[in-house]
């Protein structure tokens, strides 16, 4: 198992934007512990195509990014990305998706802004 860089992130996400996807869900393979990307393209809805690899066949999310966003504010050290591009979501769409990201990893610690 490779632990995933940062500059590993950032090929993923020139790559997103090279095939003119939207975002970019980082997935992790449970059986392998490897992790990969998932391109989301402007006709699909990030959020469901999120659905189809959490907790699906091994698989976890891990994070979304916005390609359409900078690079440089989504990659922070220690900071777990969540950006659907849906400015608009409820409290309560935000705090489904911070529980079952703790369920899934007990031992994350986190600060929410």
């Amino acid at each position: 198992m490779d632990k995933t860089t940062k500059a590993m992130l950032e090929e993923w996400f020139d790559n997103g934007i090279t095939q003119k996807a939207t975002h970019m869900i980082v997935v992790c393979d449970t059986f392998s512990h490897e992790n990969y990307p998932v391109y989301v393209k402007e006709d699909e809805d990030c959020r469901e195509q999120a659905k189809r690899y959490d907790g699906v066949n091994m698989q976890r999310l891990l994070e979304v990014y916005d390609l359409r966003k900078s690079k440089e504010s989504q990659f922070e050290a220690g900071v777990l990305v969540f950006n659907y591009g849906d400015e608009n979501a409820t409290p309560e769409t935000m705090l489904a998706t911070v529980e079952k990201i703790v369920v899934a990893n007990p031992d994350i610690s986190f600060t929410l802004r």
